[in-house]
């Protein structure tokens, strides 16, 4: 259900899991908001033979609502569910951005609300401070008690989301997302003089939080240190962070790189993960920069207080705030000749804690559940 992007990390786990099903010979249905380039990964599940059905992006204009409201009045089902109707499915998988993205498309909660058929929920993401409408939070919590499985990323997720509904859920279930590493081995961290620091997120910065390290960063006492951070990743607030860079006098001291499909690469020129996330769930850079052996700076969301052990095999700030975080940042740089060792730390614990084959273990959880 991501609609404000083509793909997003959201999206890793189910179409990874709907081609090993594809593989299998199970047969796939797919319906995902319609992009004028539809992603490389939707292609090929076409082309591997899943049936791919193209929707509307939400459009909350007044015209639309209206034509929304008049197709209600007269019964009239959505292209969407006649397709999912005529595919006929055994087993459904809604695949949330967030925790609550459904509640945007009515007609999809009407029918998970009468369908017989086994349905499952996936919420990658949440938020801390979200509070639901009374008649969306009912109809949700129905929804959410019906299916047979409610997956989540990390147990701060789960708690927040019962909260929000205020019940408690007995089917909801913690998951991993996958790994996107060539080779899992604790790399050496590079013999660069000048310390590269490394943020690999979505240039969503109401997100990500690139503006508060950035501005942390802005500090003199920063200015004097010899280091460059790296950006990694796509978004639509480029230009804004670029701005910025320039605002905070950071010019030649930050690059933008774009997405880096080989994230093995990014850790052989990196020695430092700075994550400075708003809002979380399981990161996936963050267990990549772990076992490729890297110390990372952390805020504390989602599944972090879980994979880092503050000052033992990584640097917790409190939260995502300036203060917070450079006050993480600089235990980090004052402790920055034994990286190699919390490296060596975060590598093994990852090990420990990660489910390396996640598509596999996701696909057995929606046949068998």
């Amino acid at each position: 259900m991501l609609d404000i992007a083509p793909w997003g990390g959201s999206e890793v786990l189910w179409s990874a899991t709907a081609k090993l099903a594809l593989l299998a010979k199970h047969e796939v249905f797919t319906s995902t908001y319609y992009w004028e380039q539809p992603p490389a990964v939707i292609r090929e599940l076409s082309q591997l033979g899943a049936k791919t059905h193209f929707r509307k992006g939400y459009q909350p204009d007044l015209a639309s609502r209206l034509l929304e409201r008049i197709r209600h009045v007269i019964k009239s089902e959505s292209r969407e569910i006649k397709a999912l109707k005529k595919f006929n499915p055994e087993r459904i998988l809604i695949n949330q951005a967030g925790a609550y993205d459904m509640v945007r498309n009515a007609d999809l909660m009407s029918w998970l609300l009468t369908t017989p058929k086994p349905f499952f929920i996936c919420c990658n993401g949440y938020h801390e401070d979200e509070v639901l409408t009374e008649e969306s939070r009912a109809i949700l919590l129905k929804i959410f008690m019906k299916a047979k499985g409610v997956f989540v990323i990390c147990k701060r997720q789960a708690t927040v989301i019962m909260k929000q509904l205020a019940h408690q859920l007995s089917n909801i279930q913690l998951i991993n997302n996958p790994v996107n590493l060539k080779e899992i081995k604790c790399q050496e961290l590079p013999s660069f003089t000048m310390i590269q620091m490394a943020s690999v997120a979505s240039l969503h910065v109401h997100l990500k939080g690139q503006d508060i390290l950035l501005e942390v960063l802005s500090a003199e006492k920063w200015k004097r240190r010899a280091w460059q951070l790296n950006l990694y990743g796509d978004g639509p607030h480029k230009t804004y962070l670029q701005e910025l860079v320039e605002y905070f006098g950071l010019q030649g001291r930050v690059a933008f790189k774009g997405h880096v499909p080989d994230v093995n690469s990014i850790w052989q020129n990196n020695h430092l993960l700075v994550l400075c996330s708003r809002t979380e769930s399981g990161p996936m850079a963050l267990t990549e920069a772990m076992l490729c052996g890297r110390p990372t700076v952390a805020t504390r969301v989602g599944k972090v207080p879980e994979l880092l052990q503050d000052n033992q095999n990584g640097y917790v700030a409190a939260a995502a705030t300036v203060v917070l975080l450079e006050e993480a940042l600089e235990r980090a740089w004052q402790n920055r000749e034994n990286w190699s060792a919390i490296g060596k730390r975060a590598h093994d614990s990852a090990l420990a804690m990660v489910d390396l084959h996640a598509p596999e273990t996701y696909l057995n959880l929606l046949l068998t559940e």
